[in-house]
């Protein structure tokens, strides 16, 4: 048994098997419940009591906001999840600018003008993020 924090409630339940990790430069939260599509690397959301892939950022897409990065799917149907700390793997950023979920759900330096902006932290470099997840604004 483990705590994990239930956006549906706003509270911590022990009702499942996750349980805490962290070490040195990240912290994850291990087997939460999973789509069985999510795929490692993938920004996550709560969806229906599970996680599943951010596919944009509407407002009804990311309503709790972003959870973090699949690490890893130890089985089909849980996954661990970074939820802060480095995220390496990545392409395309710009070393020290700020990272957003992008309007098609991917990761952006620019904050969306519409739908949900979430600040996800800060590059580190071409392929590293700084994960310090921040709450979502809902725009429109």
């Amino acid at each position: 048994m483990g705590w994990i924090y239930n956006p549906f409630t706003s509270n911590f339940d022990k009702t499942g098997t996750a349980s805490l990790t962290a070490s040195t430069d990240r912290v994850i939260v291990e087997n939460i419940p999973a789509a069985i599509a999510l795929l490692s690397g993938d920004l996550c959301v709560f969806s229906g009591g599970e996680l599943v892939a951010v596919s944009d950022n509407a407002n009804t897409t990311i309503p709790f906001g972003v959870v973090g990065f699949v690490d890893s799917k130890p089985t089909g149907a849980s996954a661990n999840v970074v939820v802060a700390g480095t995220v390496t793997g990545l392409s395309g950023l710009t070393a020290g600018e700020p990272v957003f979920v992008s309007l098609l759900g991917g990761l952006t330096h620019a904050a969306p003008l519409s739908g949900t902006t979430q600040l996800l932290g800060f590059a580190t470099s071409a392929t590293t993020l700084a994960l310090s997840i921040k709450q979502p604004l809902r725009r429109s």
